[in-house]
């Protein structure tokens, strides 16, 4: 049953309910009980709206589960869904109201970065994410100071790294190096040796040593700026005197698959996804295949903004909460998990030598941010000299201690 049908044709409606009827009685998506009589009665969802939209070309159901029915069991049986409408829908809701809209048009199979047109929308952020375009052409984007941290999964080839470049870029083309320092963990060492240079970027490391010092440190620095927030008396970095304002710190690692079994790293996570928000220091970890052993799932659950590039399977998805992520195939396609629900997006596309064409005002230590919505600010410096201005391993953290000992020996 084709959407346009919908659209044109108002008498469709009754086709149009029982299309959904069918669906939700070949999914089982209903309670069932006998009468007094001994007979099998169903209680399927009640169809509460179904609403056409000429200018988006979509058609939208609103129903409500019946009461006792798992929310949990309609999303892992919305593949009936897909059955009865195509793949070309998307089905959103919390608890008992859902609505799943079929849409005759498609999402695009790839969008440039262009920051000329995401610029302007960006600058209500304090520290802006861009997600990518949803069906209904809208660009997606939301406040990383307003909803802390990220986890990004997907293969190799999904467009997992192209989407962690493009939030990296757009903070420091959005950001100056006075309001925005990054902490990056590169476990495979592949990604984020284009920013090594950049003003921003405090340091870059790749080994499990290097990494758990680098988050010693950040723990170091949320501890002293909650004193700070403690001795003026506010909630939050962003309301201290403007003498004593703090830039936002990112911490990134990719593949943090790596640090399995590191429970020093676990605990110092932890910490960051607890008291990060209010001090101004938020978490970005990717990984390729999320297993229930890969993560410890207190930081998981505490990466509150989810997205599922194509992984391996159904379990893997669900691990990370991003339903129908396996069933993913186009390239830089990808489930988003945050304050709405679960929507599917087109992430755009970040060239390397793009990205190094809009960055190379910035990689240099004096330089004047073309891009940036305000001068710098006063902010102090961190000063321990183990990242200051350093940006190789060996300069940030020298040899390996003699005492060093990895928990994994």
């Amino acid at each position: 049953m084709r959407i346009v049908k919908y659209l044109k044709n108002k008498k469709t409606l009754r086709m149009a309910r029982r299309a959904l009827k069918r669906a939700f009685s070949a999914g089982g998506i209903y309670n069932s009980y006998k009468n007094s009589g001994g007979k099998q009665i169903r209680h399927y969802p009640n169809i509460v709206d179904m609403r056409t939209n000429m200018k988006s070309e979509t058609f939208t159901y609103v129903f409500s589960l019946p009461v006792g029915f798992d929310p949990g069991e309609l999303r892992k049986r919305s593949y009936v869904f897909r059955q009865i409408f195509g793949t070309n829908i998307e089905l959103k809701g919390e608890d008992k109201v859902f609505t799943l809209t079929l849409f005759n048009k498609s999402l695009p199979k790839e969008i440039k970065y262009d920051f000329t047109v995401i610029r302007n929308m960006l600058k209500v952020h304090r520290l802006p994410v861009i997600c990518g375009q949803d069906k209904f052409g809208q660009w997606i984007h939301y406040d990383l100071a307003e909803h802390p941290h990220i986890l990004l999964a997907g293969e190799t080839g999904s467009g997992k790294s192209t989407q962690l470049r493009s939030i990296l870029s757009t903070f420091m083309l959005m950001k100056t190096p006075d309001e925005l320092h990054l902490y990056l963990a590169d476990c495979k060492q592949a990604e984020f040796h284009m920013f090594k240079n950049a003003a921003h970027v405090k340091c870059v490391v790749s080994q499990k040593e290097h990494i758990i010092k680098m988050l010693q440190f950040v723990q170091k620095e949320m501890k002293r700026r909650g004193d700070l927030t403690e001795t003026f008396g506010v909630n939050h970095i962003d309301k201290l005197p403007p003498e004593h304002k703090q830039p936002y710190i990112v911490v990134c690692i990719d593949e943090i698959a790596m640090l399995r079994g590191e429970k020093v790293a676990d605990e110092l996570m932890k910490d960051l996804g607890f008291m990060g928000r209010s001090n101004g220091i938020f978490l970005i970890a990717s990984l390729q295949r999320p297993t229930s052993d890969c993560l410890d799932t207190t930081v998981r659950s505490q990466l509150t903004t989810k997205m599922g590039f194509h992984v391996g399977s159904a379990r893997e998805a669900n691990i990370i909460e991003t339903t129908g992520a396996d069933k993913l195939i186009t390239k830089g396609r990808f489930i988003m998990r945050g304050i709405n629900g679960l929507t599917e997006l087109q992430a755009p596309y970040l060239d390397e030598k793009v990205a190094d064409e809009l960055l190379s005002p910035i990689m240099t230590p004096k330089f004047t941010n073309p891009y940036a919505n305000s001068q710098p600010t006063s902010a102090p410096q961190i000063t321990d000299e183990i990242f200051k201005d350093l940006k190789t391993v060996d300069d940030i953290f020298g040899q390996d201690d003699e005492n060093w000992k990895d928990d994994a020996e």
